[in-house]
Parts: structure tokens; C-alpha cells; sequence
């Protein structure tokens, strides 16, 4: 472990409708470029540079900090287990790098009440059924599990009470729904209505969990699919913005939030939607550095 700054004093709460986007790259390099976006659009603060540089990482918020793990670093040939913490809400301010936990990529993360979890992923040629959780001071909490299926390339969210996890792949496309507690206890493991879905993202907005774009059979979407917490799909819309992959998300307030992605020239695209998967805002290329492969993180 190594320490870049103090832990600061926790604050009464986040400040709402705010997600932060950390990392990015291509299949030869990798930044460690930091971004925090509200609702509206607005870019808060100042974009900047902090800690490892590294592609296809996950995110999870927590009340106070911002949570990433694993990854791609530069070069693409080192697979990650490295947690990077940040306070997310008011500033960017790096609070420490840790070396933790089983090392892996194409991973997926979720916050649930005081709990940061990270799913799944790929180390080579092999697909993980991990699951790492962090506390909210972002320190291990209690033993790596390996429960459910193995795949990479999924997404998560979180609520209050559930951390959902959903698609994937191994060495095809899988519709596989798992369903934790904030404990880390796995309620629900089968398939879902949802279908088949690789290398897309996911946030949490209000009540629902927002999964949007990615790959169907090998071809870039931009489906966008709401769950409830129980894991049931309540609607789906078949095309809202632009299609593209490797992409990031999180929920900030009343919003999800998706930057990002591989399709020609969509690097920087931001799609905002609300639970009822209406695009909020007009999409826009938001930010400086290209958001493909890189990783979300929203406040709760």
C-alpha cells in the first residue's frame, strides 16, 4: 500500500446527481484521466490525472468515496488488482492506491448501502466468478467469494439493499442476472428476460437499474433495458442514442449517465437517461480524453 493523501473526515453525504469517470483507452495504451460529471451535463471542477493509469476497470460509489478496481494496464499485456479511492463528491482528490484481491479485468461494479462489490471479469484467457467487496472506507471487507457464473465483459449497480449484476460473456454472450444483498450473500442466480449482452453499461436511477448500449452477437446496440431490485426487467427500448461498446455508466441523481465507447467516432458521446429510458438531455462529446474503456462511479 502506498498513501498519496490523508483520509479526510466523512461529510454528512454526497452531493446528489454527480458520477465520476476514471481511466480510459484503446488496446495499446491506457490514462488515468479523472472526470466528474452532474445530471445537467456540467463538468465539475476540473478534469485532471490521478493515480494508475490503466482501461477497463469498474467503478462503485459509496456515501463518501469513489471506488475503482482492476483493470488493463498501459501495453495491455498486465492485469490489474489495484483499488484506486478517491473523495468523488467534492473534489478529485486521490486518497491512496492499494494492491488487493484477485487481479482481473473486463470486471463490473456496484455500490450497495455501505458496501462497494466488484464482479467477475477475465484474467487471460480465463473468465472469474470473484466477487471482492470493499467497505466504505474502501478496505477489504471480509474474504473474496467465487459464487455464480463466470464471465467478463458485464455490468452492475447497486441500490440500498441489492447489488445486481447482468450479461456478459465467456466464449459467447450470456443472459445471466446475479443478485447479491449489501451483505455480499447471493439471493438470485438464472437467466433473465433481458437477453444476451457483452461489453455494455449500467447505473442506478431511483428505483431501477439502467443498462444501456454494448454488443448483441458481436454488433454494436444502443438498447437500453430497466430492472427492478428483485432483478425483474420492467422495460426495454430497442434504439435511444448512439450504439457503441466498451463504454461507462453510473447513476447520478434522477439520471444515468454513459460516456463513452467504441463505434467510429464516439469516444467522448454522453447519453443521459432517466429511469423511464427518455434521453434526459441531448446527446454531446463531454470531456477532453476519450472515455472508451474506462470505468464509472456514481454518488448514492
Amino acid at each position: 500500500m502506498f498513501e498519496l493523501a490523508s483520509l479526510i473526515p466523512r461529510r454528512q453525504g454526497p452531493v446528489d446527481g454527480v458520477g465520476m469517470f476514471f481511466g480510459a483507452g484503446v488496446s495499446t495504451s491506457a490514462y488515468n484521466h479523472t472526470l466528474r460529471l452532474n445530471r445537467d451535463g456540467v463538468i465539475q471542477g476540473t478534469e485532471g490525472s490521478y493515480g494508475t493509469a490503466r482501461r477497463l476497470s469498474a467503478g462503485a460509489g459509496l456515501e463518501n468515496f469513489a471506488l475503482f478496481y482492476g483493470g488493463t494496464i498501459t501495453g495491455g499485456s498486465t492485469v490489474s488488482n489495484l483499488l484506486t479511492v478517491f473523495d468523488g463528491w467534492t473534489s478529485t482528490i486521490l486518497q491512496r492506491e492499494d494492491v488487493v484481491g484477485t487481479a482481473r479485468t473486463i470486471l463490473a461494479g456496484a455500490g450497495s448501502k455501505s458496501r462497494a462489490f466488484f464482479y467477475g471479469g477475465q484474467v487471460g484467457t480465463v473468465y472469474s466468478n470473484h466477487l471482492t467487496r470493499f467497505n466504505d472506507q474502501g478496505m477489504l471487507d471480509g474474504s473474496e467469494l467465487t459464487v455464480g457464473t463466470d464471465r467478463g465483459a458485464l455490468a452492475g449497480a447497486g441500490s440500498s439493499t441489492t447489488a445486481l449484476f447482468y450479461g456478459g460473456r465467456t466464449s459467447s454472450p450470456v443472459n445471466a442476472l446475479t443478485r447479491f444483498n449489501w451483505m455480499g450473500s447471493l439471493l438470485f442466480e438464472g437467466s433473465t428476460a433481458a437477453g444476451i449482452r457483452d461489453y455494455f453499461a449500467a447505473g442506478w436511477v431511483e428505483s431501477r437499474m439502467v443498462a444501456y448500449a454494448g454488443r448483441i452477437n458481436n454488433s454494436s446496440v444502443n438498447h437500453a433495458t430497466s430492472f427492478t431490485d428483485t432483478g425483474t426487467v420492467t422495460q426495454t427500448v430497442g434504439s435511444t442514442g448512439t450504439s457503441r461498446f466498451t463504454l461507462a455508466g453510473t447513476g447520478a441523481g434522477d439520471t444515468a449517465i454513459f460516456r463513452g465507447g467504441h463505434n467510429t467516432s464516439t469516444d467522448r458521446k454522453t447519453t443521459f437517461l432517466t429511469s423511464g429510458l427518455v434521453q434526459r438531455l441531448i446527446e454531446q462529446n463531454v470531456g477532453t480524453r476519450t472515455g472508451a474503456q474506462s470505468s464509472a462511479a456514481g454518488s448514492q
